[in-house]
């Protein structure tokens, strides 16, 4: 959709702010281009690596380069206290990646790169462009957008390290505008992408729960069409699934396979295609949230039973569809995307795996959309800016700085989800 001229916020401060934040759009994409060549995007390189050995099922998982073989399965920073090549992201990513196979590295690294902010700008401009903004919505929707997130040290650290993570919140911001859409065939789209987001994460799976709430028939068709063709796609690349799956049992805090791990340690040589920095990555990056439940319980209690992790998952699903049962039965979109991203971020807090700051880049979907929306009070902004400062370590970083910011962002989506727009935050008093 077109913004209008009229649309182009009036006053000299407003267009000054405009400015200012493209400049600092601009300067950002300058500083991820120099992350690009400087470092060499280890997680990239790893998975890219895997990539290339799709064909190969449960090896693309568990291969480590040996002298003799090509260059460009060459992965320096694998581990070598591990039984996998610690390639941690699920077979739909592994597809995705895979269509740059043919590509050099350090081509494949720069055109990640691209990507990446191909996708942030969709995000981004998918919710400024929206004929029912007002102009000052769009500035707000463009500042946020671009200060506290696309200039932030978590966006950064995504782009040093080559990171899938904006794929996620982009197939969050594809499913909502084919979801909230009036024609048929989008909203069986939208039921397609959650499957195929699946396919990619796993935890995508729950984003399913309110849409079955809400008994969303054509969303519920383009799922099942979609994951029935998955199902047999994985089922003729079993060996590929089954090498996730090992992967992720033994990085589960709560399973320790006893595995015998001796792998031979070879000199590496010190230019791999062509390249000299693969190994070389950014460690001051001061950004993170909510680490997941096991770190604290586990060492307090020494309590490792998948079952308890389990069970208090489904405690929680269940009272929170108790709680918001009503607002989801009415079906709207966002409402319903809302709640499913707030079970995916709850799986990743309770289920017992690591849970890393690269997560952080996901809350782009839903702050975008929580500013999308015409009553927001300036006691949702505060909480906002407050949540989306501290995950990001500003003003400086204090012992739970990161905790407490996405902790404000979680009880600022739950507030959200709870009653009138105009009445959501009465409780808040603020003082101008």
């Amino acid at each position: 959709m077109d913004i209008r001229s009229s649309d182009w916020p009036a006053g000299p401060a407003k267009r000054t702010l405009v400015i200012i934040t493209i400049v600092l759009l601009l300067l950002g994409m300058v500083k991820g281009g120099y992350y690009t060549i400087a470092y060499g995007g280890t997680d990239l390189r790893s998975i890219s690596i895997a990539a290339k050995m799709i064909g190969s099922g449960r090896m693309a998982y568990f291969y480590r380069w040996s002298p003799g073989q090509p260059e460009k399965y060459i992965d320096p920073n694998v581990p070598m206290n591990t039984a996998s090549n610690a390639v941690t992201v699920a077979p739909g990513c592994l597809y995705i990646v895979s269509l740059f196979n043919t590509l050099s590295y350090l081509k494949l690294r720069i055109l990640w790169t691209c990507l990446l902010y191909v996708l942030a700008f969709y995000i981004l401009f998918s919710f400024i462009v929206q004929r029912d903004n007002s102009p000052d919505r769009r500035v707000l929707l463009f500042v946020v957008g671009v200060v506290l997130f696309l200039s932030s040290p978590v966006w950064f650290l995504n782009i040093e390290r080559g990171q899938v993570y904006i794929i996620f919140a982009f197939l969050f911001t594809l499913t909502y505008h084919l979801y909230r859409s009036p024609i048929g065939w989008k909203n069986f789209l939208a039921g397609v992408t959650i499957a195929l987001a699946c396919y990619c994460r796993p935890n995508f799976f729950f984003v399913m729960i309110p849409i079955v709430v809400a008994r969303n028939w054509k969303v519920l068709a383009g799922w099942g069409a979609a994951v029935f063709l998955l199902m047999i796609h994985a089922f003729l690349h079993e060996g590929l699934w089954e090498g996730y799956s090992a992967v992720v049992r033994e990085f589960s805090s709560t399973i320790h396979e006893a595995t015998a791990v001796g792998h031979i340690h070879y000199q590496y040589p010190e230019v791999i295609e062509g390249l000299r920095n693969l190994t070389k990555y950014k460690n001051d990056f001061v950004c993170g949230g909510i680490q997941p439940l096991c770190e604290f319980i586990t060492p307090m209690i020494g309590l490792q039973s998948i079952y308890f992790y389990l069970g208090l998952y489904l405690a929680i699903v269940m009272t929170l569809l108790l709680i918001y049962r009503k607002k989801l039965v009415a079906g709207e979109a966002g409402t319903i995307l809302l709640f499913g991203f707030l079970l995916y971020v709850i799986a990743e807090y309770i289920m017992p795996a690591s849970r890393s700051a690269y997560n952080m880049i996901l809350w782009m979907f839903p702050v975008l959309l929580f500013i999308r929306q015409p009553h927001l009070s300036p006691a949702y902004l505060v909480i906002l800016f407050a949540g989306l400062c501290f995950i990001n370590a500003i003003p400086f970083y204090f012992p739970f700085l990161h905790f407490t910011g996405e902790a404000l962002l979680i009880v600022f989506l739950l507030r959200y989800l709870s009653g009138d727009k105009k009445k959501r935050l009465q409780h808040f008093v603020i003082i101008a």
